[in-house]
């Protein structure tokens, strides 16, 4: 009912006809002030969705939604390699944020954040940072398994996505409810 694309380098000059799918809706976040980056979320025409937002802190990117009539959150990231660590802690705030908001008046949401994290540091079998291993960011990859821990996600990604590091991930509260990762 949903899928999402990362590193979209699309800008505001380019018009959501240009990138219309059939049967869906498009969200976007744009990287206006740097090359590269951007995320998009297309929803299904028959799950209408509320609370949509962006942020971009001219670093990285964030997309969220909420489909109420399903109970889901989505949200979809983008983080540069060599994003400086206290930028992505802002931008899992104020996920967390989004998600506390959207868990007060009903059960917990099913949760999917999926996105290209640029952190290889990270030893997604044991969920652990690699010890060792030389890498941009030690802290924003604890930051996110921190992340990770808090909303109870399991990460479901299990092959290199770039090289022999996995870069892309997918995270859910719901990991039975995913019949496939391509």
């Amino acid at each position: 009912p949903f899928f999402a694309l990362t590193e979209t380098w699309l800008k505001s000059h380019i018009t959501d006809a240009q990138v219309q799918v059939p049967n869906y809706e498009c969200i976007r976040a744009d990287r206006d002030k740097r090359k590269g980056g951007g995320c998009m979320l297309y929803v299904h025409d028959s799950l209408p969705f509320s609370k949509d937002s962006s942020y971009d802190d001219g670093v990285n990117n964030l997309l969220t939604c909420f489909i109420s009539s399903i109970n889901t959150f989505i949200a979809v990231i983008y983080r540069p390699p060599n994003s400086p660590s206290s930028s992505f802690k802002t931008l899992l705030d104020i996920l967390q944020n989004k998600l506390d908001e959207n868990s007060k008046d009903t059960r917990s949401p099913d949760i999917y954040v999926m996105g290209d994290f640029n952190l290889p540091a990270i030893d997604w079998e044991y969920c652990c940072v690699k010890s060792g291993v030389p890498c941009d960011s030690p802290e924003a990859a604890a930051h996110l398994l921190d992340f990770m821990d808090r909303n109870f996600l399991s990460q479901l990604v299990d092959k290199p996505t770039r090289e022999n590091n996995t870069l892309d991930l997918i995270f859910t509260n719901k990991p039975l409810d995913v019949l496939n990762v391509e």
